[in-house]
């Protein structure tokens, strides 16, 4: 903190004389009153703790974690958030909840991550599908997404928005964010030559068969229809490494009834690789698979979905392998290094201010019964037909004087939710471009039809 931030913050502090009478005793009696104060610290630092805990607001505006953070977001964003500013480091790594705004059934959420020893946190900052939004009653959320949103190449610091949103209303809970992996240094490695000349491969190599059910849910592929019998190869018969990359390898390669099949096993200890087996024929085209399986083995050497990682990888392609010499097998690596963690912070989030409306607004296949808007998006809840394509729907804010908000083109389709796959309730969340000062909010239109807000 700078010092004439110090000193603009005690000069907006009026304390009463019990107050003053506690700060008194508070310096006059260190041991008795700040046993945590045994690290070697000016002696001043007593009296910010007890000035912080007088003016949370105060201090908490003029902190530089704050401050930073509102030089690189929009004013009309940094009115609908408050400050949180709590940290948590593990392996030299500093993440910090700067700041965060919740309404309804949506958190924003301002994150920064810090290397304080080294270079690893940078623009390709990724978490993959290893962190979490959650609050006291809600062990997981609808949908939870980040994206860098600053990068301070100096500082080494990232700063990350986190959006998070439910498919029901919340109130009065503690949230806590949480990573779990942090992935750093990606690389990508294109047309990487494997050097296996197909003419060579074996056309009765060993194999198993597998059904869609032994498959992880990704697999993909229209070479087999349901029920079918599938053949692969046995798993990790090869160990065909690749020089640049020591995260995965050919573990068997061959032809089963006419088909290439390559199978690619990836270590489970690093996570986030990506991997593409491709061919390039003889005009320099490149040549996808038609099918695509990813599974674990189980104790006994058998395909499995009940893995908590994807071992393996096979992909199948149907060509006529007479002409195996017009291809040439290629790969696409996606590479990066991972710290293991986790960081994790909780934190209380007051609820901010919302517009609720009751209604009865019929557009065919369903009905709107309640309407929420907040600064940052419309939240429409009904009934309905299950699946109903909710994305097109025509919605303008209206604001004071019946003047339509200058942005109504920018208000988007961001997801539907059917609260059950019977039921017919359903949340569809449409996001508004610029926030909105709600108090200017008069009616909303949804396609044609006006419905005041109260």
């Amino acid at each position: 903190m700078k010092k004439e931030d110090l000193y603009n913050s005690f000069d907006s502090i009026l304390p009463n004389d019990e107050q003053k009478s506690r700060m008194l005793d508070g310096i006059l009696n260190q041991n008795k009153n700040f046993t945590t104060v045994k690290r070697q610290k000016p002696k001043f630092v007593l009296v910010i703790v007890i000035v912080c805990l007088m003016t949370t607001t105060v201090i908490a505006v003029n902190t530089p974690a704050f401050q930073n953070l509102l030089e690189k977001i929009s004013p009309d964003v940094a009115k609908f958030i408050e400050p949180i500013e709590e940290v948590c480091i593990n392996q030299g790594i500093k993440m910090e909840v700067v700041a965060t705004g919740r309404y309804d059934n949506m958190v924003k959420a301002y994150v920064t991550f810090q290397d304080l020893e080294g270079n690893r946190i940078g623009k390709g900052l990724n978490f993959f599908d290893y962190y979490s939004l959650t609050g006291t009653n809600y062990p997981s959320w609808g949908s939870c997404g980040c994206s860098i949103i600053d990068y301070d190449e100096e500082n080494k610091k990232a700063t990350i928005l986190v959006e998070a949103e439910n498919g029901t209303k919340f109130e009065g809970e503690n949230l806590t964010f949480k990573v779990d992996n942090i992935f750093y240094d990606n690389k990508e490695y294109e047309d990487y030559e494997i050097g296996i000349d197909l003419t060579k491969l074996n056309h009765e190599p060993s194999y198993v068969n597998a059904t869609e059910k032994q498959f992880m849910s990704w697999s993909y592929g229209e070479l087999y229809s349901d029920g079918d019998s599938i053949p692969i190869l046995k798993p990790h018969v090869k160990d065909i490494k690749f020089p640049d990359i020591n995260t995965s390898m050919i573990s068997n390669i061959g032809i089963i009834d006419g088909k290439l099949h390559v199978q690619i096993w990836r270590n489970k200890n690093f996570e986030g690789q990506g991997i593409d087996i491709y061919l390039k024929n003889s005009k320099g085209e490149n040549v996808s698979c038609d099918t695509n399986v990813n599974f674990g083995i189980d104790k006994s050497g058998m395909p499995t979905s009940n893995s908590d990682y994807p071992s393996y990888s096979e992909f199948i392609f149907d060509i006529d392998t007479d002409k195996l010499d017009e291809y040439q097998l290629l790969g696409y690596f996606d590479t990066c290094k991972q710290i293991e963690g986790p960081w994790q912070v909780s934190f209380k989030a007051e609820d901010g201010k919302i517009l609720e409306k009751t209604c009865n607004v019929n557009l065919g296949d369903v009905k709107v019964e309640e309407i929420s808007i907040n600064p940052f998006a419309i939240s429409l809840r009904g009934k309905g037909i299950n699946g109903t394509d909710l994305s097109n729907l025509d919605i303008e804010i209206n604001t004071e004087n019946d003047v339509v908000r200058d942005t109504k083109s920018n208000i988007s389709w961001s997801s539907t939710r059917w609260l059950s796959e019977r039921g017919k309730g359903f949340v569809s969340s449409y996001d508004i471009e610029k926030p909105i000062d709600l108090s200017l909010v008069k009616s909303i239109t949804i396609n044609g039809i006006d419905i005041p807000i109260e």
